[in-house]
């Protein structure tokens, strides 16, 4: 999908990028994005990050991303119109296995997407941030407990 595609159907913009989340590639998301794209996670957990700025910050961001967590399935997808025509909102759920230990991770979100003529501008997400912090406690005691022996 082209970014002129996207800037007309946000939808289709928002369904493209989590097909791109769904590849495990972070190249694949960047090449969504315009090149100031803004991603934001509101209730993020203490010590991830609240907001990345920029195409290659934001690659960046998902390379390291796609290293502690593979998604599995994102399922439950609907949408709401919004009054600005390049925006969606988006309701969806995940299943994601981390890969330090295989657990299973499942998590609720929503979203909005804005679209421009040069690709995704905005992607801010709302999610249940102790089911993340679990998993990152569990990460990193593991990675310390390896560490240690």
């Amino acid at each position: 999908m082209t970014p002129t595609q996207m800037s007309l159907d946000p939808q289709a913009a928002f369904e493209a990028f989590l097909d791109a989340l769904m590849s495990c590639d972070a190249s694949k998301v960047a090449a969504l994005l315009a090149p100031d794209a803004v991603l934001e996670f509101p209730f993020a957990p203490e010590g991830a990050p609240e907001r990345v700025v920029g195409r290659a910050e934001i690659e960046h961001y998902f390379v390291k991303a796609f290293e502690a967590k593979t998604p599995i399935a994102f399922t439950d997808l609907s949408f709401r119109p919004l009054a600005d025509a390049h925006e969606v909102f988006a309701e969806f759920k995940s299943e994601m296995q981390a890969n330090a230990d295989q657990r299973r991770y499942r998590n609720r979100y929503c979203a909005i997407l804005r679209v421009g003529p040069s690709g995704v501008e905005l992607f801010r997400e709302w999610y249940d941030p102790a089911v993340d912090a679990d998993l990152r406690k569990t990460a990193h005691a593991d990675m310390t407990r390896t560490a240690v022996t």
